[in-house]
């Protein structure tokens, strides 16, 4: 590490933060989804 100190960058992330990050959003807003609805039963639920 020594030898390569000059192209080495420390990036300090924020502590965890999901109102910050929109995939978390996403996935919330799916697993609602999901457990909402009754699950698929036949092959033409799924459809």
């Amino acid at each position: 590490m020594e030898k390569h100190k000059q192209e080495i960058e420390v990036f300090y992330l924020p502590s965890y933060s999901p109102e910050l990050n929109p995939d978390k959003y996403l996935s919330c807003d799916l697993k609602q989804g999901i457990r909402a609805s009754l699950p698929a039963r036949t092959v033409d639920d799924l459809k």
